[in-house]
């Protein structure tokens, strides 16, 4: 399936409140829920195990023995033969069940008002995450709001540290405004043996990290102040991601890489030129302009093929439905959120750093 949502006995495993999702699925709540009511309308309401994992060898198998690795895999489908194995894990892998994952966030909604807004689980559950709003918004410029939120992220794979990490949206265009403040805005635990010990003492800092917040809302404004010509615009895009130097001996994967490259610039210039729903009047031309241009694109065209932006761009807002799950990883945690990080690092650099480029 393409969206790749993980469904629990033919029921997609998420759940949102009010707005649906562009895909059309999960459970609706007309009103935010208590955590366990999340958990129930998310799937979510399972445990993962630990299973002993064991080896046969020999010329004929004839030998089997127990190895000190453990099988991670759901207690809800442990009488099925097709159970998946989410991961193989050493035996001392700290696990962050989905209960504990969204009792990270309960003292939090008592205190600050936060509420559960989107959580839900990919692949065949093995990736689960959880999206909470914070009550408060802020207006870069006169009118583009801005929502709040913190984003939670578990794996029950063994590959991947549980993060938290703060998560502004533009509501006009639902763009995720990927940012890196220089304390730090992502939250890592690993799935040591004191990881509920280390999730707790986490909540205790989380009041720190919110608080940053109103240092990202003087940097969009700071952004929306500046104004940025096309000139400027290809500067600013030469700081984060230049075209490679090219010369006729290069291979033709080097080659497809540097059309690559040129191919996602243009689409950015693009969507900076262009006049669209996603503009205000009065932010138009300015730094917040350019980095909206970039995050847009990252959001819903970057994981297209070089031919796809070579293609008409006029008829690229058909490929904004792309699999889910590569999407939500790569905006997030991916390579997507990398190229907006640098991006916002760039626009950093040049406004606070008076490193402002002039047009030639």
């Amino acid at each position: 399936m393409a969206h790749d949502i993980y469904f629990q006995n033919g029921k997609p495993a998420m759940m949102y409140v009010n707005e649906v999702p562009w895909h059309g699925l999960g459970t609706k709540l007309d009103k935010p829920p208590t955590s366990k009511e999340a958990i129930n309308a998310a799937g979510l309401n399972w445990e993962v195990e630990k299973k002993p994992l064991f080896v046969r060898f020999g010329n004929d198998e004839e030998f089997f023995r127990k190895v000190n690795r453990v099988a991670i895999m759901p207690g809800n489908r442990m009488e099925t033969p097709k159970c998946p194995v989410f991961g193989v894990v050493g035996e001392d892998y700290g696990i962050v069940q989905n209960s504990e994952a969204f009792s990270f966030f309960d003292p939090l909604i008592k205190e600050t008002g936060i509420q559960y807004e989107t959580a839900g689980a990919l692949g065949e559950g093995e990736r689960i995450w959880i999206l909470a709003r914070m009550p408060e918004s802020f207006k870069v410029g006169k009118s583009d709001e801005i929502m709040k939120y913190l984003l939670l992220m578990n794996s029950h794979t063994g590959l991947s540290t549980v993060q938290i990490k703060l998560t502004p949206v533009r509501v006009v265009c639902q763009n995720t405004l990927n940012l890196a403040l220089k304390e730090g805005e992502t939250i890592r635990i690993s799935h040591t043996p004191d990881v509920k010990k280390r999730l707790d003492e986490a909540r205790e800092i989380m009041h720190k990290i919110i608080a940053k917040y109103g240092q990202i809302e003087k940097t969009f404004q700071r952004m929306s102040e500046i104004r940025c010509s096309i000139d400027d615009f290809q500067k600013y895009l030469d700081s984060f991601i230049q075209i490679p130097e090219q010369r006729d001996s290069d291979s033709n994967q080097k080659k497809a890489w540097c059309e690559r490259i040129i191919a996602q610039r243009d689409c950015m210039k693009y969507f900076f030129e262009k006049e669209s729903e996603q503009e205000f009047p009065d932010t138009k031309g300015t730094y917040w302009s350019a980095y909206n241009a970039v995050t847009y694109f990252s959001d819903y065209f970057l994981a297209q093929s070089a031919e796809t932006y070579n293609s008409d761009i006029s008829k690229i807002k058909n490929l904004s439905k792309i699999d889910l799950e590569k999407r939500l990883k790569r905006i997030w945690i991916g390579d997507v959120s990398n190229l907006k990080i640098k991006a916002f690092e760039a626009a950093q650099d040049i406004l606070f750093n008076k490193k402002i480029p002039t047009a030639a």
